[in-house]
């Protein structure tokens, strides 16, 4: 009998599961040109792939995406794919060795749950040729892969009893995308059956501050998440809301860059020009505040019947918040009103 005949890698039922990553490749470049014009890609992910080519190293501060900056760092390594395959394709690429490694972990957990290599390298090609992330990843060029990649990380881990391991694991998934907060289940199971401790958890947030340590020296803030949350508020509200949402917390991001001495004296001035009154003695605009100008004009009229409109100066209006808020305070000349003159108004 032929040394072909008798090689067992040559049996259909494992010819099948070489053949299966194959087809799955064959279809990932297959769908690599489609997709090119949706909206995520047009209005999201291209501009910051040319933003990543213009600013290099300085990009990975991730300012100016709406993806966290652990993203960014893929984009940057994948800009060099650029020139050979164009923007868009590198762009989805990213995801192929986040796929090798959701199949490499998909065997390992049916492995260890069947105990049969048999059905985990079956499990594993399998998952090569499931249309879902086949679509997301290299249709849409979204990169759902690349933290359920660490989230397969994470399950694994904590089936193998290393709780180190799978919290490094989640921490690293959650620096991607907020989505893993939905196995925090998963972690509260681990440690009441005592598979993990809780001191296990704090590797959590170490891993997420480690995955952020590039955009720190790049440049960026640790904790900077305005970019992220306004683009989601676009694409839920619109273009205004975002735009003022990035405006409002633009406050923030100033502070956290100033030192204590420099908030403090802000903190100050700021005091002192809310406490300063406000004079108007123009009616007209007081009228141009319907709610407060109303009452105002009222209590201007009747102490004028009492002391007479020439001895009326002025009227100052305290700002919101101090003092007596709106409460108007009238003055007569350089002397207090007569308390009888005012006995009426309140």
């Amino acid at each position: 009998m032929s040394k072909h005949l008798i090689n067992p890698w040559l049996a259909p039922e494992r010819l099948s599961l070489v053949f299966l990553p194959i087809a799955g490749l064959a279809a990932a470049f297959a769908l690599l040109p489609l997709g090119a014009s949706n909206y995520d890609m047009m209005k999201f992910f291209v501009p910051w792939m040319n933003t990543v080519q213009d600013r290099g190293l300085a990009s990975l501060s991730g300012d100016f995406a709406g993806y966290t900056p652990p993203y960014i760092y893929l984009m940057y390594v994948a800009s060099g794919l650029v020139p050979w395959v164009g923007t868009v394709a590198a762009i989805k690429l990213i995801n192929l060795p986040f796929i090798a490694i959701l199949s490499l972990a998909i065997y390992h957990i049916v492995l260890i749950a069947s105990e049969s290599r048999r059905r985990a390298a079956t499990a594993a090609a399998l998952f090569w040729i499931v249309p879902t992330p086949l679509v997301n990843a290299f249709a849409w060029g979204q990169l759902d892969c690349v933290y359920a990649a660490f989230l397969a990380l994470f399950v694994l881990f904590a089936i193998k009893r290393a709780p180190i391991a799978a919290a490094s694991m989640f921490g690293v998934s959650l620096a991607f995308k907020p989505q893993p907060i939905f196995l925090l289940p998963v972690l509260l199971y681990l440690i009441l059956a005592k598979h993990m401790r809780v001191w296990h958890l704090v590797f959590v947030p170490v891993m997420y501050l480690l995955m952020m340590v590039p955009a720190a020296i790049a440049g960026g803030h640790w904790l900077e998440f305005v970019p992220v949350f306004s683009e989601k508020m676009r694409k839920a509200v619109g273009d205004k809301a975002a735009d003022g949402f990035r405006a409002a917390m633009h406050t923030t991001t100033e502070a956290l860059k100033m030192t204590q001495h420099a908030r403090n004296e802000r903190g100050q001035r700021q005091l002192m020009a809310d406490d300063e009154p406000r004079t108007h003695s123009d009616e007209d605009d007081l009228r141009s505040r319907p709610q407060q100008s109303r009452r105002v004009l009222q209590q201007h009229a009747a102490l004028a019947e009492r002391v007479g409109p020439g001895n009326v100066r002025a009227v100052e209006l305290r700002p919101l918040g101090c003092g007596t808020g709106r409460q108007a305070r009238l003055q007569r000349g350089r002397q207090p009103p007569r308390r009888g003159a005012l006995a009426g108004l309140s």
